[in-house]
């Protein structure tokens, strides 16, 4: 099928119908721990600013975000209606922006959300200072896209990155009280 029209402006679509789902889809376990903890997947954004040649992912090399304040208003729903506290965002490169990233972690602090969540993130993205504020807002992992420890490999596969640079951002990542997991092509 041809290509939809792009939405730009990704606060303009509603929350997911989350009513007529099942429950066990709606409110899965807190993965480490605590059963009295649900989950939720949610996405903040829509597209990769990257190259890799093993991606399909067609014109969404611009990344579309929603706002802080969009973002905020869903995990405030799903608290409220489903008695989430673990949000697992599922965007293919978590929202794209570090200002971004940095203003939804001092709305979550500064609204008290007291939710833990996870994202996904290519390690050349991340600096300590982001590390932190992340931390402190909630965020508990990251799986960064780092797809191969062999530098050829990395080249070949025109990530950007370098198994070096995984290893400093997998090390700082700990050092700072967020757990890591890699996503990794064989």
């Amino acid at each position: 099928t041809p290509l939809r029209e792009r939405i730009n402006n990704l606060d303009k679509i509603p929350f997911p119908d989350r009513q007529n789902w099942p429950f066990n889809i709606i409110r899965k376990a807190f993965p480490y721990g605590s059963p009295a903890r649900y989950c939720a997947i949610m996405f903040a954004s829509r597209g990769c600013p990257f190259s890799c040649i093993f991606c399909s992912r067609g014109n969404y090399k611009k990344i579309h975000s929603r706002s802080p304040e969009n973002i905020i208003d869903e995990i405030k729903y799903l608290k409220r209606e489903w008695n989430i506290r673990y949000i697992r965002f599922f965007d293919e490169f978590f929202i794209g922006s570090k200002e971004k990233i940095r203003m939804l972690c001092e709305l979550m602090i500064k609204e008290r959300l007291d939710v833990f969540w996870f994202c996904q993130m290519q390690p050349s993205f991340v600096d300590e200072e982001l590390l932190k504020i992340m931390e402190k807002s909630g965020c508990i992992e990251i799986a960064y896209g780092v797809e191969s420890g062999s530098n050829a490999m990395l080249t070949e596969m025109k990530k950007g990155i370098t198994s070096e640079l995984s290893k400093k951002v997998i090390e700082m990542t700990y050092k700072v009280g967020i757990r890591s997991s890699l996503n990794l092509l064989g």
